[in-house]
């Protein structure tokens, strides 16, 4: 009960952080205690004792449902096929249905809210779940016109895709850099070392070059269409288009709201890959998604996310000790 009624003050104020609860059934003495664990989690313990029994009673608690998704080396809103060699290091998850062809290695759960299965040389290490509750899509939304303003006034706001393309061109800078133009761009031989953004609202190319965000910004920004052949990316990428990634390495939380396709090739991502696309994610080739907690511990930094929520609060696990 103590415990109970600790989850429920804390789905009440998150400013709630325990303390006594009133005495029941003859107890002597009982207590709350309400522990942050990595967002969005929280363990809210509540024990009660008499002088014949000590009980101890532990929930694992989420407001915010949709935080679920993040917990994932890669969540789809609709279906996932995982073929050619292509691997994750830890469990997926998918709102639809997932298949595991060819040489593909799923290393960890398969946990689909239609069917998991795998075929041929395709493994899944852990279980394959089916018929799971699905998890509400957690929505991110960018503010252009703030990375617009900011780049405007620091003199990085382009309007022509040739002017935006040579200032990246061999340039070290830091801050944002802006591409009103929706005409699409092309980074072929970068020798930039760019510690920021690049934002732009076309469609975006990389094939080379060392793009590394600081200071809380996001080191990729595109309302059209991603596509990254080469290069290295240190930080979140957020694609409102569709993402394409046939070779390079992203060290990040990457969002996708179109489709997803890995091609032919040896893409890295080492973090987490978000698609929220309602379109089949389609990983094939040797791509390797790498699942790293720590950088996931920071991506509520991301601008512009808003954690509202219509879900319900969910009771993830609960222990007594």
């Amino acid at each position: 009960a103590a415990a109970r009624e600790g989850a429920y003050q804390y789905i009440g104020t998150t400013s709630y952080s325990g303390g006594d609860f009133q005495l029941i059934n003859d107890s002597s003495t009982s207590s709350i205690i309400v522990t942050p664990l990595t967002w969005p989690y929280v363990e809210v313990t509540g024990d009660a004792e008499n002088n014949i029994t000590y009980r101890e009673v532990t929930y694992k608690l989420t407001k915010f449902p949709e935080g679920l998704a993040f917990d994932y080396a890669l969540f789809s809103e609709s279906d996932i096929d995982l073929g050619g060699n292509a691997s994750t290091s830890w469990k997926i998850f998918s709102n639809g249905d997932t298949t595991v062809t060819g040489d593909a290695t799923v290393n960890g759960d398969a946990i689909s809210a239609g069917n998991s299965t795998s075929s041929g040389s395709g493994e899944i290490t852990g279980s394959a779940v089916n018929d799971a509750t699905p998890i509400p899509i957690p929505e991110i939304n960018i503010d252009f016109d703030e990375y617009k303003a900011i780049a405007s006034s620091s003199g990085t706001l382009f309007t022509d895709e040739g002017d935006f393309e040579d200032y990246l061109n061999g340039t070290t800078t830091i801050g944002v850099i802006f591409a009103s133009t929706t005409d699409s761009i092309e980074l072929n031989a970068m020798t930039t070392n760019l510690l920021g953004t690049v934002d732009t609202k076309g469609d975006l190319s990389i094939n080379n070059g060392s793009f590394v965000s600081t200071d809380g910004w996001e080191a990729i920004i595109v309302a059209g269409d991603f596509r990254i052949n080469g290069g290295e990316i240190e930080g979140n990428v957020y694609v409102e288009g569709d993402f394409e990634a046939t070779g390079g390495k992203i060290t990040g939380i990457i969002y996708v709201k179109g489709g997803t396709t890995f091609g032919a090739g040896n893409p890295v991502i080492e973090g987490a890959l978000i698609s929220v696309g309602g379109v089949e994610t389609s990983i094939l080739g040797g791509a390797e998604i790498i699942y790293n907690p720590d950088i996931l511990a920071g991506w509520t930094d991301f601008d512009g996310l808003s954690t509202t929520t219509t879900a319900a609060p969910r009771i993830i696990d609960w222990r007594e000790q």
